[in-house]
């Protein structure tokens, strides 16, 4: 067992539990205590305690590609200033988000929906984005293929069987005899096609709010028999369109920092990096995306210290890693309105030098490093992979930081650079609009 269940509040025999229920969230609370030699009676009461601080629910979650919805897109979205709950209400009733998200970092919401074809990509974005005038501008990737989905597969087999050699990147490929390839199977793997009518998804919805209901109280509520909802359950689970797991809730548990970082890599690096990230215990989530980023990365973590670690140290470092963006810029910065200028947002930060008078004569020194080191390090890092790439750039910003490289040095060109940065955030923030970029 990984280190997905543990913390706060949660013993041994808790986590055995939750690692049982992880795969079967339908199993019995007499086969759970036989498989851990303990009794019914300890079981039951220790699930109820979980189930009613919050830490643990059982619910269930459909495949999309199972059934029909092969493409994964995240999204980034920038709304007006003062619309942001708002825009994320108009999203998360739309019925392909599966999720949204209200976030700090490079954009103001994230979102994940799923889709059926290009089409459905083009309408979605085209009318379903285009009636949204709170809406100020959106970034999208397309997930091609998974490195780590640890929540899911830890717990299923994936249908059709494993096929060495063949590759998940050709999303949304279906072949004669109703398998498809996509982003939820391991690589090499296939999804079986699954048709789900409006009963199936009444029964799914019933047991997204209590996993663990009856075959007979799930009957009464859609007006069916018994029987007849056992064996809709049974095909689901059967065929692998739909999981009862127990869900753990990470903040309940001591992981309060949830965390998605979308990464450039080196060309042909991406596959050694998803397997470095992959590799970390807290990470519960890699793809391999289109769009602005090579790799997108989900991870849940106990504070902010961790999560300076994980980018400064655990992503930073793996080799072939470039620029890394983690949504945690807005959560660190107060109103932008609170201070005077760029100049001073930049100095709140750390990234201004600090000033040394004697005789009427100034002298400068290193930078002051006030404010948020979580932030100034982000800013700093970002640079940098900023700085390393522009030395066959000929646009006018890459022109100017590698004349002050020359005339300075690598470290003082990477604070210039971060400055300016913190200065284009800043009137970003302030004006509530996107970035262009222009001469320096």
């Amino acid at each position: 067992m990984t280190d997905e269940t543990t913390g706060a509040g949660l013993d041994d025999l808790d986590q055995s539990i939750v690692s049982l229920l992880r795969r079967d969230g339908r199993r019995s609370v007499t086969s759970v205590a036989r498989a851990l030699d303990t009794t019914n009676q300890t079981v039951s009461k220790r699930l109820d305690r979980m189930l009613r601080r919050g830490a643990v629910r059982i619910t269930a979650w459909v495949d999309p590609v199972a059934v029909g919805f092969p493409l994964f897109f995240g999204m980034g979205l920038h709304a007006k200033p003062g619309t942001r709950s708002r825009v994320a209400e108009q999203l998360a009733g739309m019925d392909h988000v599966a999720w949204v998200g209200c976030c700090t970092g490079s954009f103001d919401l994230l979102a994940e929906v799923f889709l059926s074809d290009t089409d459905a990509v083009f309408e979605f974005l085209d009318q379903c984005l285009g009636e949204m005038p709170d809406i100020v501008s959106s970034r999208e990737w397309l997930v091609l293929r998974s490195a780590k989905y640890e929540y899911l597969w830890d717990q299923h087999s994936d249908t059709g069987g494993e096929r060495p050699g063949r590759s998940t990147a050709a999303v949304g490929k279906a072949d004669a005899r109703g398998s498809i390839r996509g982003w939820t199977a391991r690589p090499g793997a296939e999804r079986r096609l699954t048709h789900i009518d409006d009963l199936d998804k009444e029964i799914v919805r019933i047991l997204r709010q209590d996993g663990r209901r009856s075959f007979a109280d799930m009957a009464r509520r859609v007006g069916v028999s018994e029987g007849t909802v056992a064996s809709r359950v049974q095909r689901l689970l059967r065929t692998g369109a739909m999981l009862v797991i127990a869900q753990v809730n990470q903040p309940a548990i001591g992981y309060p920092v949830h965390v998605n970082v979308g990464i450039r890599v080196s060309r042909g690096q991406a596959v050694p990096v998803g397997e470095r990230l992959s590799a970390q215990s807290r990470v519960s989530y890699v793809g391999y995306t289109t769009g602005d980023f090579d790799i997108i990365a989900e991870a849940f973590l106990p504070d902010k210290a961790s999560l300076l670690k994980f980018i400064d140290e655990d992503v930073a470092t793996i080799p072939g890693v470039g620029a890394i963006i983690a949504m945690a810029v807005k959560a660190l910065v107060p109103d932008p309105g609170g201070f005077k200028s760029a100049r001073h947002f930049a100095a709140w930060i750390g990234l201004t030098p600090k000033a040394h008078s004697s005789g009427g004569k100034e002298r400068l020194g290193s930078i002051s490093k006030r404010g948020d080191t979580y932030l100034r390090t982000l800013l700093i890092h970002g640079a940098r992979s900023a700085l390393n790439a522009s030395a066959k750039k000929t646009d006018p910003r890459s022109i100017w930081i590698n004349e002050v490289k020359s005339r300075r040095n690598t470290n003082i060109a990477t604070v210039a650079l971060a400055n300016k940065n913190a200065r284009i955030i800043w009137a970003l923030l302030s004006k509530g609009e996107s970035y262009h970029n222009a001469a320096c």
